[in-house]
């Protein structure tokens, strides 16, 4: 009888103490963030309705009279906080055998304007490398994001706000976006277009190491994806026009030159040199 009543006993103040009222988590949590001036400041209360008596105030002002049940828990609702740090306090009477005061203070910060942000760095022009690399300033700790095309790099700004990040880039016409966000989840951005060639013009040059005559036919395949902007021919250091065959040459090693340029101003040089001979004979193609 006497173990049954223990056991009953037991039971009891087990369910007793699991129906006590407790705080739980909140939300913006201790020196937590949030962007809007008038946030709601939510309560996690477990068995919120063991509780028999709360007031709420934020930097000593009573808030009370703004708290509404919500869920399992309490929320703070329609208070306007200027931007700063603010501090949140509950005191509470939980009912029960093992209710009693519960008390709980936090502090939340509010900031509700968009960082700084300046960036250098982005090129005015053509871009002749893969890499992009930016540096700049914005608010200490926020987030700095740039995208360009299918590329994406992400930093964290330093405490003084000052960031530097690299992003790899592909060849062609990019919109380039830089985002800041701030702790409290505010944003700024600054976009632009990013013009990116990397690749210099492509020459192959069509010249004999050998040739049985004085007379070769001398040509090449000059190309550039984003257009070739000029180009220069010399054969042994005098202009020479391709797809041409030059004038009688003495026999000898003689020097073909070829220069090209593309838009971006990536340049490329090419040399062939080859031994030209013509044997006692040999007609000479007109």
């Amino acid at each position: 009888m006497i173990a049954a009543t223990a056991v009953a006993a037991g039971a009891w103040l087990g369910t007793a103490y699991a129906g006590t009222a407790r705080l739980g988590d909140v939300s913006p949590g201790p020196n937590g963030w949030t962007n809007r001036s008038a946030p709601d400041i939510i309560l996690g209360v477990d068995n919120v309705s063991g509780l028999k008596h709360y007031t709420v105030s934020i930097d000593g002002r009573a808030v009370t009279d703004h708290v509404e049940r919500r869920g399992d828990g309490l929320a703070v609702v329609g208070i306007r906080l200027g931007d700063g740090r603010h501090r949140v306090s509950v005191e509470a009477t939980a009912a029960g055998i093992f209710g009693g005061e519960i008390r709980r203070s936090w502090a939340i910060n509010v900031d509700t304007q968009p960082p700084a942000l300046r960036v250098a760095g982005v090129p005015r022009g053509w871009l002749r490398s893969r890499t992009l690399r930016l540096r700049g300033l914005t608010d200490a700790g926020s987030q700095v994001e740039v995208r360009a095309g299918a590329g994406v790099a992400r930093t964290r700004a330093a405490g003084d706000g000052s960031f530097e990040i690299d992003l790899q880039l592909a060849d062609g016409s990019l919109p380039l976006s830089v985002t800041a966000r701030d702790r409290a989840g505010n944003t700024t951005s600054s976009s632009t277009t990013l013009r990116v060639d990397a690749t210099a013009p492509a020459i192959d040059l069509h010249a004999p190491s050998t040739a049985l005559t004085s007379r070769p036919l001398l040509s090449a395949d000059i190309s550039d994806t984003n257009g070739v902007a000029a180009r220069r021919v010399t054969l042994d250091g005098s202009r020479f026009q391709l797809d041409r065959r030059p004038p009688a040459l003495a026999e000898g090693v003689h020097y073909l030159k070829v220069w090209a340029r593309d838009r971006a101003g990536n340049e490329t040089r090419r040399t062939a040199g080859s031994w030209w001979t013509a044997p006692s004979g040999w007609e000479e193609p007109r």
